[in-house]
């Protein structure tokens, strides 16, 4: 058992990838809609709240899998997300997920400069901390 967003990744994925298993896709949109939560959100842990990123990339993989926006259950889900900020308040992973599938504009993704990855461990003895 897993929370729902893996499986709405793995949704996205496979629409990114182009390579759809429609039998594993559909037992995946039963698993995020059985996970969904009264008020229509979607949460990171069990027990807890609606969350804006949980929500977003549930309501985007059930769209992706060809749930119609009219759907009640979605319907629920939009409102949701949108009380809770909406894409405006996804973290990084979240937007460049969107980003990916070209419906987030990169410049808005925010970026670390190879500079900071190259600098490796060796930085931290040599700042003396």
């Amino acid at each position: 058992m897993t929370d729902s967003t893996l499986c709405s990744d793995m949704i996205a994925y496979h629409h990114w990838e182009g390579k759809v298993d429609v039998q594993w896709q559909r037992k995946a949109v039963h698993h995020i809609f059985s996970m969904q939560l009264p008020d229509g959100g979607w949460n990171i842990y069990h027990g807890g709240p609606s969350e804006v990123n949980a929500t977003i990339k549930g309501y985007l993989a059930l769209k992706l899998a060809g749930v119609p926006a009219t759907d009640p259950r979605m319907l629920k889900a939009r409102q949701v997300a949108l009380s809770l900020g909406g894409v405006p308040r996804m973290n990084t992973f979240s937007r460049l997920y969107l980003a990916l599938l070209g419906l987030f504009p990169w410049a808005y993704v925010p970026t670390i400069p190879c500079e900071v990855i190259l600098i490796g461990n060796g930085f931290t003895s040599i700042s003396g901390r």
